[in-house]
Formats: C-alpha cells, sequence, structure tokens
C-alpha cells in the first residue's frame, strides 16, 4: 500500500486524511500508466518519470520517451469509507479520475449542491421549457427533463417544484381528439377503452397529480385531424349524411370539441379527488385556432363558450387566462391578436372585455345564479341532468363496446366478421352527435329515442342474419338426405341442433340499414319562438326558454347566434 506522497501531503491534506490512507485498503498503490499490446499495463508503477508525472512500472521506464508520460493529478472521487480516493490519476479536467473510477462514480463533488436553493431553482427555470409541448414531434424535452429529475432526490424535488407548479402542460383539444403527456387520443380510442375500465386508464395521469398549469389549445379547424389519409377522407364524407338532419360541419365540431375537453376534464378532476393532497388548478390559459372560418364577434363568444364550458368544473383558478384567438379571418382581413387596433376596427373591440368576463368566471368560486324562474325550478333541473347524464353515459358505453370490438381487426379478419360500425351502425358519429346534443340540451326523450332506433337496429339486424343463416344451414342439411344412406338421426341437424336451429321471426320494420340513419327522427317538443307566452332567458352557453312554469333548455351555438342578429330575436 502506498502513501499520498510528499506533493500530496503538502496540497492541504489534514493528518487525519493521512493517517487514514495508510491504514484503509481502499486506497491502494496506482498501478503502472503504461500500455501494452494488450491494454493497459496491470504491472505496479514502481518509478516516475519525474516530479508531477504519472508512476509507471520498470519496464515503461526505460522504454517510454519522456515527453509520452502523462501529467499526474489526486483523484477526487469518494470512496465507500466516505474519505476522498488520491490514487494518481492522469491530469485530464474537469475532473481526475483514477483507473478504478474513470468509468464511472456516483461520488464526484457536487458544487451544484452547494449553490443556495434560490439560485438552483433560477438555474433550472432557465434550463427548463417554457411550457410543455403535447406534441410528440418536440425531441428537445425528451431527455433534458428526465435527466434533471434523475441527478439525486434533492434535485429531483427541486425540479419537480419548477416543473408542475409553474410551468404549463399543453392540452390539444379538436373534435375528435385529445394530446397530452406525448401522446394522441381520438375520441374513438377513449370510448373504446372506457368501455373496459375507467377513463383514468386512458389517458395518462402521472403528470395530472401534480401539475398546476394547464394550458388548452382548442382547434375548430376541420383539417386539423391527424387520422391516417384513408379515416381523413372517412372523416369528411360523414359530413354528406350531416345535411340530412340540418347538422353543420361546424356545429359537429363544435360539440365534438365540448365533449373531448368534458372527457379530458372528467379524468382530471377524478384524479385530483382520488389524490390526498389534491391540490388546486394554479394557472388555466385557453387560446383557439379557427383556421380561416369567418365567425362575427357574438358567434366567436359563443363558440367558445360552448367549448370551453366544462372547464368551470375546475373552479376556483388562481390565474385563468384567455390567450389568443388565432386563424380568423374577418372581413376577407387575417385575424390578429386580440389587442389590435385593426382588429378592434372590425368590431372586435368588445372581445377584451368578454375574456375579462370568461376569466372572471374561471377564477370564482360561486355558482351562477338565475333570477325570475319558477321555485324550486334548479331542483327539477338537477333531477333532468342526472336521468339525462345516465342515459348519456350509457349510451357512450354502448359505442364504446361497438369501436372496442372494432379495434380488433386482426380477429375480425381471421373470422370473416364485418365491423359494427361499417354494417348495421355505420356513421354510428352521426347519432353519436345528437345524443350530445340531446344531453346538453337535458332532452331526455331524444335520448330515449336514439336508445329505441339502436335497439330496433339490432333486432332486425340478428333477425335478418338468423333468416340467411337459416337458408344456408338448411341447404348444408339437405346434403344429408339420407342419400347416402345414413339414417337420419346422423344428420347435422341432429347432431348439431345449435348450429342449425333459428328461431324465425320477422324484422321489426322495414327498410334496410341506411347510412343517413333515416329511422333516426327525433321530434322537439319544445314550443315554438313565435308562441306568446314563451320567455327566454341568455346565459353564457345555454338558453333556457320557460313556458307555463315549464323549462327547456338549448345550447346557444353560432348558428342561433347569426339568427339572432339576422332577425332580431331568438329564433329556433
Amino acid at each position: 500500500m502506498a502513501a499520498p506522497s510528499a506533493s500530496a501531503t503538502s496540497s492541504g491534506l489534514s493528518p487525519e486524511t493521512i493517517a487514514h490512507h495508510q491504514v484503509c485498503g481502499l486506497h491502494a498503490a496506482t498501478k503502472c500508466d503504461g500500455t501494452t499490446s494488450r491494454g493497459r499495463c496491470n504491472l505496479l508503477a514502481t518509478t516516475s518519470p519525474g516530479d508531477g508525472y504519472m508512476p509507471v512500472c520498470l519496464l515503461h521506464f526505460h522504454t517510454t520517451p519522456f515527453n509520452l508520460h502523462n501529467k499526474a493529478a489526486r483523484c477526487q472521487a469518494i470512496e465507500k469509507c466516505g474519505q476522498p480516493c488520491l490514487r494518481l490519476a492522469k491530469e485530464q479536467e474537469p475532473f481526475h479520475l483514477c483507473r478504478e473510477h474513470e468509468h464511472g462514480t456516483e461520488t464526484l463533488p457536487c458544487f451544484l449542491m452547494k449553490l443556495p436553493v434560490e439560485v438552483r431553482l433560477m438555474l433550472f427555470r432557465h434550463v427548463l421549457p417554457k411550457s410543455i409541448s403535447s406534441s410528440i414531434w418536440i425531441n428537445d424535452q425528451v431527455h433534458k427533463i428526465p435527466a434533471l429529475l434523475t441527478l439525486n432526490q434533492q434535485i429531483n424535488h427541486e425540479v419537480s417544484t419548477v416543473l408542475y407548479d409553474e410551468l404549463l402542460f399543453h392540452v390539444d383539444v379538436t373534435s375528435h381528439a385529445v394530446t397530452f403527456g406525448r401522446q394522441t387520443w381520438t375520441h374513438h380510442t377513449i370510448l373504446a377503452a372506457s368501455s373496459i375500465g375507467p377513463i383514468d386508464i386512458v389517458l395518462p395521469a402521472a403528470p395530472i397529480h401534480r401539475d398546476r398549469g394547464l394550458k388548452v389549445i382548442l382547434r375548430f379547424d376541420a383539417r386539423q385531424i391527424s387520422y391516417g389519409a384513408d379515416e381523413y377522407d372517412l372523416y369528411y364524407d360523414k359530413f354528406k349524411h350531416l345535411d340530412y338532419y340540418d347538422i353543420s360541419g361546424e356545429d359537429f365540431r363544435l360539440f365534438g370539441i365540448r365533449d373531448c375537453v368534458g372527457k379530458f376534464v372528467e379524468l382530471f378532476c377524478n384524479v385530483r379527488n382520488s389524490d390526498a393532497k389534491n391540490m388546486p388548478l394554479m394557472h388555466l390559459q385557453v387560446e383557439a385556432d379557427f383556421e380561416g372560418t369567418e365567425l362575427e364577434p357574438d358567434e366567436l363568444e359563443a363558440t367558445i363558450d360552448i367549448a370551453t364550458g366544462h372547464l368551470k368544473h375546475l373552479r376556483p383558478v388562481k390565474k385563468a387566462v384567455m390567450g389568443s384567438v388565432t386563424g380568423l379571418e374577418t372581413s376577407g382581413l387575417p385575424f390578429l391578436p386580440a389587442d389590435s387596433k385593426i382588429l378592434h376596427a372590425h368590431g372586435y373591440g368588445h372581445f377584451k372585455q368578454y375574456q375579462h368576463e370568461w376569466e372572471s368566471t374561471l377564477q370564482s368560486s360561486e355558482p351562477a345564479t338565475h333570477s325570475g324562474f319558477p321555485e324550486g325550478w334548479e331542483v327539477e333541473q338537477k333531477k333532468r341532468l342526472e336521468l339525462a347524464m345516465s342515459q348519456f353515459k350509457r349510451f357512450e358505453a354502448f359505442v364504446g363496446v361497438l369501436f372496442h370490438h372494432d379495434n380488433r381487426k386482426s380477429q375480425a379478419f381471421m373470422t370473416g366478421r364485418e365491423s359494427w360500425t361499417s354494417t348495421v351502425f355505420r356513421n354510428i358519429d352521426i347519432p353519436l352527435h345528437m345524443a350530445r346534443v340531446a344531453f346538453e340540451n337535458l332532452d331526455s326523450q331524444a335520448l330515449r329515442k336514439i336508445q329505441d332506433v339502436m335497439k330496433t337496429r339490432w333486432i332486425n339486424y340478428q333477425r335478418r342474419l338468423q333468416q340467411d343463416s337459416s337458408e344456408v344451414a338448411n341447404a348444408v342439411n339437405d346434403m344429408w338426405n339420407g342419400s347416402n344412406g345414413e339414417s337420419e338421426i346422423y344428420s347435422p341437424r341432429c347432431l348439431y341442433l345449435d348450429s342449425f336451429d333459428f328461431t324465425m321471426k320477422t324484422a321489426l320494420t322495414t327498410g334496410g340499414f341506411d347510412d343517413y340513419w333515416s329511422d333516426l327522427e327525433l321530434v322537439d317538443h319544445m314550443p315554438k319562438c313565435n308562441d306568446p307566452f314563451v320567455e327566454v332567458f341568455e346565459d353564457k352557453e345555454p338558453l333556457y326558454i320557460r313556458e307555463d312554469g315549464e323549462v327547456w333548455v338549448r345550447m346557444k351555438t353560432p348558428s342561433m347566434v347569426y339568427t339572432h342578429n339576422e332577425y332580431g330575436q331568438w329564433r329556433w
């Protein structure tokens, strides 16, 4: 064992450290710094080429030129005994490491930990991105954040404080999908997964447990579709069938976005309520991208109100911000930021006031009050909401089962079975949209009608399928009519009764299963707008229509706002 040399003892080491190295076996003598044809020399170093150079064995002392010897330093790693290693090591910045520690050590002196906590937090704010993008194409965050979180427990805690308490996590929402945490879930995927378990298993809950800042980006443009090319065209084909029910593509996308926002808020609230800490949301920012859509000021506000309606369940938010609205076209001019003078000149000057009202609503914990309504109205509305929600959730579960089975494409191909959404329930998105609207309107009768249509289609499909199967089964059985000399008791019908016995019943209705869902005719029982005793109460999202003490709810869609501006009154 070699104790530290005079050069080491004169470098400021305490007598206790020198005495420890003389008795501790972890600080063995340095091996030869030379190399052989097989690699590093393993002989003990016995001679130094000169003061300040790495020692070598006697062989390398005589065979290696002086100018090829490496300068020496002391290893800066900390041994398991808690004392500095101090083996002779090659002088190499920033840290001098001996042969035993040069391939990695967790005991290097960490000068970052010697800084005050406040300074470290400032450094982390500088290193971390300004916000956490939801896009899977942003790669600058892939390795940076995990590397910081895995340094040590103290740094993990401090980085997490900045990451979850101060940064905004992006939530990208379209009419068909939610993108969060670098993953995208289509609405079909969410429903399919929810049919076999709670929504918590569908979206990543890990960052939501601690995340206190969200930036929700609403994309209203129909071109913001991340499906494959084939599904892109299929999605657009559905808009052709919407004309049958006078459903605009604008409303179809708007209620889709509202539903996707609601699914994310449901997950967020479920995770937060299950967390013992249950930390409130500190910062919520909403931005909207319309990509060339033309909307008047009132229509824009109605669109945002409907799309962000479910965000009220996150109240109270300490800081709510209605951010920029981009891509909108007004009078042929591209949409500019909300504080633009040109924008104000085109009728959007009061949008700033709307932003402040929206932010105040999210920051307040007080529920909305309605004056002028009959006594007990709120209790009655709560009952209607519970009934409509129960019906809508059951219908969503049914649609989720269809999507779940259709997602098993390989099994469907092997069994030869066509998907449900390409046969009897083709274009199921149309009744799904109608169910969303009926739920928002608290229209239990419309939801019941949709359920009845699903039931009738299923019964008719099964009965016609049994009729077709019965004809084929009879043909198979007729091949064993005794022509081969066998007894009838050995015919397929007798041996395999379950595969040949079909109950023959007529279909409940005539006609086929058209893609337009012509059998889904919903009757609106709400009184007409021109009835003399009808009263209309306007709220942020819905309209309340009252007649003879009964109240109906209708969502204030952009098309209704357009009609109101055209005729000077609410019409439906």
